[in-house]
Parts: C-alpha cells; structure tokens; sequence
C-alpha cells in the first residue's frame, strides 16, 4: 500500500496544518485560526491508548473479530510494528526514512501516534500489519497529505474518510494468508468508525488485488520520492453493490456490521420507550 515518505512538517503555524486541523479535535492556536493544537507529547511516554480513544473512540478497543489480528496500543506494541517495517522497507529494500531509527532498528512516524495500526502475530511474531488515519490528520505525513490535498479527491474537512497505509507484509506463505484477516478487520473498525470512503497509494501491479477487495481506481497518481509513482484507489466501504459486483471478501463484514448496526438502534429504540 502507500510506501510514505515522511518528511514532517512541525511548524505550528505551517500552511498544511492551518488547512487539514479545522475539525475532528483540532481546535485554534491562539490567534491562529483553524491551527493544530494537537501535541504528542513525550513520545517516550505509554499513554497511546488514551489518545487514539480520544481520537477514534472506544468502538475500536473492543473485541476483535479475527483471532490473530490486533491493534497497538502501546508503544511497545509501535516499537514491534517499526521493527517489521525497517527489517523489510529499511534493510532489505534500502530505503531511507527520515523518522528511520537506526540505532534502534525501528521505523516509527508521528502519524503512528492518531492512527490505528493493525498487526497479525503469530507466536508472538509480528507477520504483517497496515496502518488506518483519518483523513483530517493527514498532515502529519507527506505522502497521505498528497492524497487528500494536492488530488483533490475530497474536500475539506475530510469527516467520514480514511487513509490505509504502511501496508507490510513478510514473505512467507503464513504471513500471506494473515492478508484476507487483516484487511477484514481493518475494513470493520473502519465503518465502526463511521467512515464512507476509504483512499490507499500503491504501485500499479498491486492495483488488481485491491480491485479483488472493492477498490476502484481514482485516475489520480502521483511520484512519491521513495516508492517511486503510485495510483491512488478509492473504497466506498457502504457500497453493497460494488462489492457484490467483486465478489469482495468484505462483503460478509458488511453484512455483518450492518446487521449489528439495526440491532443496536432497534435496541436503543427499544429501550428509550
């Protein structure tokens, strides 16, 4: 998926956070309008969980539909995710990050820290994982703030879209066959969320695998520095057609969650009476 590059941003009053920081928490600076007040803190500090709840809400800590398949929520559950992307983007592929840690052999970015990345352990063995952000903060990552910016996909305030990333998977045939799982229950926390659309980057010889999911292609690409020219796909995650149409994997996850979700209104319903 979107191999980013991550070349930060951190000036407080910068152009990209006076655009993407105008809602989902994200209150003004000052005399800064629309600026990002958002801080991260000691990022040495294990207090992950706290903020990705008062970001995404409780619905995504619950109890996880594919056995093997997790959420980090602590930095050292992050620390594991960045082991297995700098074993593989940094060490076996040769490519250079800017928020690389070296010493530590991790690859651990700022948008690690509002996002929920997924991982499929095996034996206590992180086989693969992708990364899910929303798309107002997608200006802590210069890659996905190409997508929703300079694309011209969707317009501000981005509510109700998510950007799958740091797709990373080992070679071995266990880690593979995580893929389906994987994707599955990203694709359940991502309408539990709320969202409608979901964006992905990736290299074009990826793009019938995606397909096979649901995703169309935008016609919208672009150079990334690092990954080298990429097409942006797009997921319409309520679209029961489309992925009838494909014969999608997610299509029982839909069902699912949908029937789930007039269950709980009835029962609210019910209980208001």
């Amino acid at each position: 998926m979107c191999d980013s590059s991550t070349e930060l941003d951190t000036d407080s009053d910068s152009p990209a956070r006076r655009r993407f920081c105008t809602r989902g928490g994200c209150r003004g600076n000052g005399d800064v309008p629309g600026v990002c007040n958002r801080s991260f803190g000691d990022k040495s500090s294990d207090n992950l969980e706290q903020r990705l709840r008062s970001i995404w809400g409780d619905l995504p800590f619950g109890r996880l539909t594919y056995s093997g398949i997790s959420i980090a929520t602590s930095m050292a559950d992050l620390t594991t995710v960045g082991r297995l992307r700098y074993d593989l983007f940094v060490e076996r592929d040769g490519k250079s990050y800017a928020q690389a840690d070296h010493r530590h052999r991790t690859l651990v970015e700022d948008v690690d820290r509002v996002s929920l990345n997924f991982q499929a352990t095996a034996y206590q063995r992180c086989l693969a994982s992708v990364r899910l952000t929303r798309a107002e903060d997608a200006y802590l990552d210069s890659q996905l703030s190409l997508i929703v910016r300079d694309n011209n996909l969707i317009d501000p305030p981005y509510v109700g879209c998510l950007l799958l990333s740091r797709m990373i998977v080992r070679v071995e045939m266990r880690a593979r066959l995580c893929i389906p799982d994987l994707f599955r229950q990203t694709y359940r926390i991502g309408l539990r969320s709320g969202a409608s659309l979901a964006f992905l980057a990736t290299r074009e010889p990826l793009v019938p695998l995606f397909g096979r999911f649901g995703f169309i292609e935008t016609g919208r690409k672009f150079l990334d520095p690092i990954a080298g020219p990429l097409i942006i796909l797009a997921l319409h995650l309520r679209d029961e057609t489309r992925l009838r149409e494909v014969r999608s994997p997610l299509l029982d996850d839909f069902m699912c969650e949908a029937k789930a979700s007039s269950g709980q209104a009835a029962m609210q319903g019910f209980l208001s009476v």
